[in-house]
């Protein structure tokens, strides 16, 4: 690149150039992105050679032939601004880059959230019952049978269907106050209390 400050100059190095920095943003962009989507390296190319032509070629000025070969200094310089660029935006990944089991691995996770909390807030409606109604609601959570249950409280076995019917309806009351109703659905439907 000649030291002359013609802008003629400066527009046929820029325009000389060109094949060279759309290599090298598409090379940045694999770098610092691992994949940008083509759009976003053409939007990026665009970005960084207005940048070269910006305030009468200031940046392209900058280059001292001393210190370094034009190209080197263009691929430094791009490096530099894809990586600003990438640093902007806000990390998150595409659901196209996630794989399968990355995908479902996370459902599982927020599945499981759901489910303590859920059972937090259940937990916490029990507690709001007699100490009578809390026991064998703690058994029939944990999975205990009818009968089970019917012989660790002392009572008939139609006794605890009686009464597991109507700690459901205290229930029921209590987690709709809470705005817990859909707890009280799977504490019923035995989707997931109910083993």
């Amino acid at each position: 690149m000649p030291d002359s400050a013609d802008t003629q100059t400066y527009k046929q190095v820029l325009l000389e150039a060109r094949p060279k920095i759309v290599i090298e943003v598409a090379s940045a962009c694999r770098k610092y992105n691992h994949g940008a989507p083509p759009e976003e390296v053409e939007e990026l190319t665009e970005q960084i050679t207005l940048l070269f032509l910006e305030d009468d070629y200031r940046r392209l000025k900058t280059y001292d032939p001393q210190k370094a070969k034009f190209s080197t200094w263009l691929r430094q310089v791009i490096h530099h601004e894809v990586s600003r660029h990438f640093q902007k935006l806000p990390a998150t990944e595409s659901l196209d880059v996630l794989s399968e089991s990355q995908i479902s691995a996370a459902a599982l996770q927020e599945e499981e959230v759901l489910a303590k909390e859920e059972r937090t807030l259940l937990d916490e409606a029990i507690q709001q019952l007699t100490p009578h109604d809390q026991r064998i609601a703690h058994l029939k959570l944990n999975g205990a049978t009818d009968a089970e249950i019917a012989e660790a409280m002392k009572i008939k076995r139609r006794s605890v269907q009686q009464e597991w019917s109507k700690i459901g309806k205290k229930l029921k009351t209590i987690l709709e106050k809470r705005g817990g109703g859909k707890t009280y659905a799977k504490l019923t439907s035995g989707e997931k209390y109910l083993r």
